[in-house]
């Protein structure tokens, strides 16, 4: 089994830290659901939790506190992201490599979520015992032996299948990501290559690499953003 070397000192603090809550004491979930517009919708959160901490061509996320963000559809593709995002699916839950989802609404404009740290190059190190250009190699491996491999990301050397397996045995998370990239229908291996895509949570008390953003599949991909 692969070796638990903790990260950062700040960053596990801030990981464990006890609860602060953000929100204004105003902030209310039905509220924001009774609000028919999108801008309205935003207008109500900006006002009750802040300027958002992340902002994107479909979704805006908000923190709630130091455990739970807001994922607050702007349009009709942040509905189908959110949906997939908040579906159930009991297999899903069970990896350790997502955050955690705590609630949604029935229309899927918003959903709550486990708030994790953005990760960096240096955390792949500290949990993974590899440089992120290594973790690279192991999910283009992952994607040649599922799925037909991306031809712009060439640039990529994939590990040898050996070191893969081995690395499946030995190593929760690539076991995790191999078991997700084989088994799911997802338009977002791509996106496992960019750092901007991954966070740190805490698992046993341990800091974990998750995805933090799971709301892209290939029917949304293929209905709201392929030209």
């Amino acid at each position: 089994m692969s070796k638990t070397i903790i990260i950062n000192e700040s960053q596990l603090a801030v990981l464990s830290k006890l609860v602060n809550e953000a929100a204004l004491p105003s902030f209310n979930l039905e509220e924001l659901s009774n609000i028919k517009s999108f801008r309205g919708k935003q207008q109500y959160c900006v006002q009750n939790l802040g300027k958002a901490i992340g902002n994107g061509s479909s979704r805006q996320v908000f923190q709630i506190d130091d455990e739970r963000v807001l994922k607050l559809a702007k349009n009709n593709k942040g509905l189908a992201q959110n949906e997939y995002e908040g579906q159930d699916d009991y297999y899903k839950e069970s990896l350790s490599i997502f955050p955690k989802v705590f609630d949604k609404a029935d229309d899927y404009s918003w959903l709550i979520s486990e708030y994790v740290l953005p990760a960096k190059e240096k955390d792949f190190q500290h949990c993974l015992g590899m440089s992120f250009d290594e973790w690279r190699s192991v999910i283009r491996a992952i994607e040649i032996n599922c799925r037909y491999p991306v031809k712009q990301l060439f640039w990529v050397k994939p590990i040898e299948n050996e070191k893969l397996w081995e690395l499946c045995d030995n190593n929760e998370t690539v076991y995790e990501f191999n078991d997700y990239i084989g088994s799911y229908d997802t338009a977002s291996v791509g996106d496992l290559y960019t750092i901007q895509n991954y966070g740190l949570a805490l698992r046993n008390n341990q800091p974990q690499i998750v995805i933090i953003d799971s709301g892209l599949s290939e029917e949304i991909w293929n209905t709201h953003y392929k030209r």
